[in-house]
This record gives C-alpha cells, structure tokens and sequence, in this order.
C-alpha cells in the first residue's frame, strides 16, 4: 500500500530493530525531493553507530552519509537513469567485500530502468546478496522494471505524487501535437522525417520515457473532459486537437499498448510510425 514519508521510515526503523530489514528495496513514487530523504535516512539507518534511535544523525557515520562521504554507502546516479552493465559489474566486484567501517553496505540506485543486460546481472545479486549487503533501487515508478526484478525486492511506496512538467516532458508534448498536427495536413513526408529525427538517438528505454510523458497528455485530457479539478492536472491548457482525432480514452490505451510492445525488440522507427498514425486518424476511418 501508498505509505507517507514517516510511516516508511517507521516501517524502517522497526525492521530495523528486529534485525529483519530485507537486503533488497524498491522505493517509488512520491516527488523527488521525498525520495532523496528516504534513501539519505535509510543510508544512516544502515551504518548509524547510535545505540537507540537509529539513526541519530548526529554520530559520525550519520554525518558521512549525510555528505555521501560513507565508504559502505555508494549512490548509483546514472546520467541518464538508466543502470549500465559497467555499473552492475563494478557493484558485483564491491559488495562480496566485506564492509570497511560498519556492519554493513549499502547501495542507492537511483535510476528508472535497466538495459537487458544490466538487469540479468542485477538480477544475480539479488538471488545471493551478501547478508551484509542492501540493494535499494529508488525510482519514480516501476514499470520499467523486469518483473523478476520487482519480486525479489521489498516494494515501499511512497503516496501518490503527481510529477513535474519539466523541460523534458514538455518538449515530448510539443513534439507529439507537432506530428499529429502535421498528420493532420496530409504532409507525410514531413511526417516521416519528423520521426527519423526523434528515433535516430533513441533507445529502447528513451521511447518508453517519451511515451510515458505523452501519456500524461493523454490523461489530463481525459480528466478535463470530465471536469477535473485543476489541482489534479499537470498541463494548464487544454489539447483540442486531441479530442478532434478520436476518443481520448481509446487513444490512451492504444500507447499502453505500444509501450508494451516496444520491449520485444519490434522496430522503434516502425512502431512509432503505427502509433502516431492510430493517433491520428479518427475511429471510423481506422480500418
């Protein structure tokens, strides 16, 4: 279930105090900001050399980890979110060492997918952790994620937090209304050009990303048509061309769909091609 910030670290340190605090986590959802203060107390929790209250935050190993400095803490923060087979390797190397100043190591993934080859290493890992060893991955949500992975993990949730409409997902709506608009003027080698462009520095997990900001779109859409709340809304302005091209609802799930299909190795340049054209053109012209 969705817990607040405080009930997760009371979750924590109760575990904690029962010496049953698992050896592999997946902290999700929340805003950013909550994340981080999870992650930084779990870190002290780990290596804090207070007798009670734990973490005190006050002992030296609270403040190392406080500063990242801890040598039994590493903060795994890819450039773009996504664990490399490199990083899972050098992790490998480290955590069947023993710990260097405290009882124990931990390691804070803060990443929104794995390549294919990275998550069958991680998942190594995890079938034989080192008792001493905690494997937390942080992230804003966790489709990404194989779901081999996810069951071996303890899930903490944090409550339901809607995400920022910052420069990456903004940019991916302009570029969605970008091509249906130029769809919707019969320009298709405009249209093809359009998405050799988008796809031509892409991976797989870039796409999924891109459609994951869209869907965000798609849903606030579906939320004002119904009369929303504004508070619940990420965009300010409403999308006419959206409801012009068909049912929002259909729509929607027609990316979910996508999204899916993308992992099993399809062409991204031809399944992004079949996505926007289903975009576009409306229900009763489909066939």
């Amino acid at each position: 279930k969705n817990m607040t910030v405080e009930q997760i670290q009371t979750l924590l340190v109760q575990a904690e105090k029962k010496d049953r605090l698992a050896t592999s986590y997946v902290l999700t959802g929340g805003s950013p900001a909550q994340r981080e203060k999870l992650a930084l107390f779990f870190s002290q929790l780990l290596v804090c050399e207070g007798n009670r209250n734990k973490p005190c935050g006050r002992c030296q190993a609270c403040r190392q980890a406080k500063k990242h400095q801890h040598p039994d803490i590493q903060w795994i923060v890819p450039e773009k979110s996504s664990l490399s087979i490199d990083a899972v390797r050098k992790v490998k190397e480290e955590i069947y060492l023993r710990p260097f100043s405290s009882d124990r190591k931990g390691y804070f993934f803060f990443i929104e997918t794995m390549k294919e080859e990275a998550a069958n290493s991680f998942l190594k890992i995890l079938e034989e952790p080192p008792s001493y060893g905690h494997l937390i991955i942080i992230c804003a949500n966790i489709h990404l994620f194989l779901p081999t992975i996810l069951s071996r993990c303890q899930q903490l949730r944090i409550n339901y937090f809607l995400p920022a409409l910052d420069k990456a997902m903004k940019e991916s709506h302009t570029c969605l209304l970008s091509f249906i608009s130029t769809l919707k003027k019969g320009a298709l080698p405009d249209f093809f050009q359009q998405v050799d462009a988008l796809v031509k520095n892409l991976e797989r997990q870039d796409l999924e990303k891109w459609l994951d900001n869209v869907l965000w779109l798609y849903r606030d859409e579906l939320l004002r048509n119904h009369w929303a709340s504004p508070e619940l809304l990420i965009t300010q302005n409403s999308c006419d061309i959206l409801n012009q091209v068909g049912n929002i609802l259909a729509k929607t799930e027609l990316i979910l769909e996508m999204r899916q299909r993308i992992r099993l190795n399809i062409n991204l340049k031809i399944a992004l091609e079949y996505l926007l054209l289903a975009l576009t053109v409306p229900e009763q012209e489909s066939c």
